[in-house]
């Protein structure tokens, strides 16, 4: 048997598999049920299973994509660590690929593993397990794996900060903008929100009861060490730089103050230290979880990993909002570690950078239910309520960003009018007056609403007077008058 890498493209294999159509094909797991490939999804970018005795699911071709990858680069996979997934997550996409002409599979070193070898070695829709005559020789070809950790890659330049943290007003688009830059930035990423009872075992990662086999093929209960979403990146990042593959890996952290970040990072907090070149300016000791975690996931002796690093290809990037109820303070030596990037609460710098912001939120509403005909424009009305938040000196962090109102409700004509003009009154409503009414303006709430302090009257003050739910001289005072306006002729 010689091995190989992959020598097909991405989309030559897609073609291999979809040849698979309607063939049963067995699970290399015992215990979950075989599939048949009902429909290659091109346009869906999805593989469409039939579960045997167990109903459809479908696999992503993202998913799939991660195995190639991992087959492109060194000729072998362990699936679970490629597409970061175990049970079903992990059985199908494997048995698919288990099921090509050119795969072969094997348990090396207590993992199933997926290996291409040269040319076609059993028929199209079944398996074969390598013999252990194979397995050795497989393990001889890979004898000069490296034997010590590596963190520091030659990488493309890039204007994007390692540590970064994003922060704005309710609304300014923070995830939006993380978002758009993580499909610049490429390579793999993973996303995580924090909340206040995260810890430092679900971030990193923690012993976890999972479901397996004993000897004798019975279910049982185990105990195994499973990462948390930083120890998922890092691995991956890792196994980049060992390879040579100048790939970014990057972990988006949503909320990051919802949590006690110094709980949660705990020794990690050393590690965002980092060093002109970009790694770690500071190693610290891997606890011996995570030690037997790295050298089984690298392939590297247990003793060469007790000091680690982040390496120059993993980013960690985050959003964050002082306003918000319920948040958690920094301390001065955690925020130092991080590139803080401030989003404007008018738009201009935030999502596109173009001079008043994005042109999503300039829509018209009729906001009274009752009176149709009179108009607002959404923008403009937000930074009317600034305005008088203002007056009452409420701080710039509990302003309304122009995307406090989601953009699914902001689709709308060639006139630039709200086309579901019923489901943006209803967010109005629920998120941006409870928003005032439970926090903004909660101390100022009787002057604000114009003398109404019951919810129940300013809803029915909104669906009567429109923007008037905030006095009679808001309008005047704070809503200035486009000159673009829809009039009740162009209709």
């Amino acid at each position: 048997m010689e091995l190989t890498n992959i020598m097909k493209s991405f989309d030559e294999v897609l073609d291999d598999i979809e040849a698979l159509h309607g063939m049963e094909l067995h699970s290399l797991s015992g215990s979950a049920s075989n599939i048949i490939i009902t429909e290659v999804n091109r346009q869906q970018e999805r593989v469409m299973l039939q579960v045997v005795g167990d109903g459809t699911d479908s696999r992503s071709f993202d998913e799939l994509r991660k195995i190639y990858n991992a087959l492109a680069r060194g000729g072998f996979v362990h699936v679970d660590s490629a597409i970061n997934g175990s049970g079903n997550s992990r059985n199908r996409p494997q048995t698919i690929y288990a099921c090509l002409p050119y795969i072969e599979w094997a348990v090396i070193d207590r993992k199933k593993m997926l290996v291409c070898v040269d040319g076609d070695t059993h028929p199209a829709g079944t398996s074969k397990e390598m013999t252990e005559t194979e397995v050795e020789e497989w393990k001889a070809e890979h004898e000069g794996q490296p034997k010590e950790l590596a963190f520091r890659i030659d990488m493309p330049p890039t204007d994007f900060s390692l540590n970064r943290i994003v922060f704005g007003a309710p609304g300014t688009g923070k995830s939006w903008k993380l978002e758009d830059e993580r499909k610049k930035l490429g390579g793999e990423f993973e996303r995580v929100t924090f909340h206040p009872d995260y810890s430092y075992a679900q971030f990193v990662g923690t012993y976890k009861p999972v479901m397996g086999k004993d000897e004798d093929g019975k279910d049982t209960i185990r105990y195994d060490f499973v990462p948390g979403p930083f120890l998922r990146v890092f691995v991956g990042a890792v196994r980049d730089v060992i390879d040579g593959n100048p790939r970014p890996h990057l972990l988006i952290i949503e909320e990051i103050n919802r949590a006690r970040v110094a709980a949660v990072f705990g020794d990690v907090f050393q590690l965002l230290d980092r060093g002109s070149d970009g790694t770690s300016e500071y190693a610290i000791h891997a606890s011996e979880d995570i030690k037997k975690h790295l050298s089984e996931e690298l392939g590297i002796e247990e003793s060469a990993c007790a000091e680690i690093r982040i390496p120059n290809n993993m980013y960690i990037w985050a959003t964050m909002n002082s306003a918000d109820q319920g948040v958690f303070p920094m301390d001065t030596a955690f925020k130092r570690r991080w590139d803080f990037e401030y989003l404007s609460i008018d738009g201009d710098d935030a999502i596109d950078g173009s001079d008043g912001g994005n042109d999503d939120t300039k829509c018209w509403i009729a906001l009274a239910e009752k009176k149709p005909d009179e108009m607002v424009l959404w923008d403009d009305l937000r930074k009317a309520i600034n305005d008088r938040l203002a007056d009452f000196k409420v701080n710039e962090d509990k302003f309304l960003g122009p995307y406090f109102i989601s953009k699914k409700f902001m689709e709308k004509d060639i006139r630039n009018i709200v086309t579901r003009q019923d489901e943006f009154r209803r967010a109005f409503a629920n998120k941006v007056l409870m928003y005032l009414f439970e926090d903004a303006a909660k101390p100022y709430r009787e002057k604000f609403f114009d003398g109404k302090t019951r919810y129940s009257e300013i809803l029915e003050s909104l669906k009567v007077g429109g923007i008037r739910v905030f006095g009679e001289d808001f309008a005047k005072k704070f809503y200035r008058e486009h000159p673009d306006k829809p009039r009740e002729e162009e209709g």
